[in-house]
């Protein structure tokens, strides 16, 4: 089953990732044991000067949060990385840091992420790597060498309590020029440490994506801009929202399909056994989806991972993949949510609830040219002030359902249907290429 991150140990575990490291003194345990380290690593390679070529702060971070971090760059068994630019931690600040970016990624752990804290200056950035801390709340009890990695580095390992329960937590990190890198692991079944193997391996694929970014900042230009939190349309599944950003600045009516949940839960893992599911998300996310595979009148199409909701998971979902698309309507997207196996997609089709807050079913239409289970529906949704019609329509291909809409602004019954539908067929015929 997956497991999702409770809020208030992501914030913690947010917290602590900003902070760095405790500075000097002994600490008993740990997969090395010995004090905590200071400086660089034990066998850790210095500093390369293509990892530290020169970029000024501000547009680091920025290039960060919008150079897209692919699915193909994390390590073997993690998958679906979702980018999030934040305010730098307290302690982090006392160092002059500039910004801060985390990719939360689903993985074998509890949690799995990495964060990058950007300094004014490499000095700033290595004062801040030799003599930081973590939180008080974290209890220290280990530390190690991480071997391999291509910066100065260093791991600590601890334990966190939240919520009346004790978590396990590993960090690993990195001296890059003006950037401190983290890769972090939680686990709740072992109170004493994370997972050692996860946090270097999340650490080595956050510096070899850093080096990336550093080389072709302007890579930004071709990611979608962070998405503002705005209103769903179908909130009791994901079946009918978005959680891309949109490639194009979203309009009052766009937000229709755009998801409103202000940090939404995410599946954290891919259980032994659901290789499948996890090479499906990989692979719609990475492979390209050409504009001559959309409809005629549809262009544009831009992938992100996308989050399933409460809905998902108790149906057994395990990822989504979200395409935006320019067209016709006011919104157009396609949407692929995966699961282990063809059971649990069909079971979806037939039994996901489509009405939710702030949405209304006005009726169904014919899923013709779909196979079996699909089904189309019709609903009107509130955004503001402003009534939003949509279509949807829903088929199950193998262990994947695919879902496409069209949302049409002040329209008080539907969306475009043949918008919607032709999209969706669109989609399975992707999904085809994919495979």
């Amino acid at each position: 089953m997956p497991r999702v991150l409770p809020l208030p140990l992501r914030l913690t575990v947010a917290l602590l990732l900003t902070t760095g490291v405790v500075a000097g003194g002994a600490c008993g345990g740990g997969d090395k044991g010995g004090s905590i380290l200071k400086g660089t690593a034990t066998g850790a390679a210095p500093t390369s000067p293509s990892a530290v070529a020169g970029l000024p702060a501000a547009e680091l971070v920025a290039a960060l949060a919008g150079v897209p971090f692919l699915a193909a760059e994390l390590p073997s068994g993690f998958f679906a990385p979702e980018v999030e630019q934040g305010e730098p931690g307290e302690e982090a600040k006392k160092y002059n840091a500039k910004g801060r970016v985390t990719v939360s990624a689903d993985g074998p752990d509890f949690y799995d992420g990495i964060v990058y804290n950007v300094f004014a200056t490499d000095a700033d950035a290595k004062n801040y790597y030799d003599t930081a801390r973590f939180q008080e709340n974290m209890r220290v009890t280990g530390n190690f060498a991480p071997q391999g990695v291509s910066a100065p580095a260093k791991c600590l390992t601890g334990s966190v309590d939240e919520s009346g329960q004790t978590y396990g937590t590993t960090g690993c990190l990195a001296l890059s020029g003006n950037t401190v890198t983290v890769g972090v692991s939680v686990l709740s079944n072992d109170r004493q440490k994370g997972n050692a193997d996860s946090s270097v391996a999340l650490l080595k694929a956050a510096l070899t994506h850093l080096e990336k970014v550093r080389a072709n900042p302007q890579a930004r230009a071709t990611a979608r801009p962070a998405a503002s939190p705005t209103t769903a349309v179908i909130t009791s599944t994901r079946a009918a929202t978005a959680s891309a950003s949109p490639a194009r600045t979203p309009s009052p009516t766009a937000t229709a399909v755009r998801t409103a949940s202000a940090t939404p839960a995410r599946t954290a893992t891919i259980n032994s056994g659901e290789t499948l599911a996890g090479n499906t998300l990989k692979a719609l996310e990475n492979v390209p989806f050409e504009g001559r595979e959309l409809p005629a009148g549809f262009f544009n199409p831009q992938v992100s991972s996308g989050t399933l909701d409460e809905q998902d998971r108790r149906l057994r979902a395990v990822g989504q993949v979200d395409v935006d698309v320019e067209g016709p309507d006011d919104a157009d997207l396609i949407i692929y949510i995966v699961f282990n196996n063809d059971a649990d997609a069909r079971n979806y089709v037939n039994n996901a609830a489509i009405e939710g807050a702030g949405t209304t079913v006005t009726g169904s239409f014919d899923p013709a040219g779909l196979a079996s289970p699909s089904k189309c529906f019709t609903g009107v949704s509130t955004s503001g002030s402003t009534k939003n019609g949509i279509s949807g329509c829903l088929v199950s291909s193998g262990h994947v359902v695919v879902f496409g809409a069209a949302v049409l602004a002040g329209n008080t019954q539907r969306g475009n249907n043949q918008s919607a539908l032709n999209l969706t067929k669109a989609g399975v015929e992707h999904l085809k290429k994919v495979r």
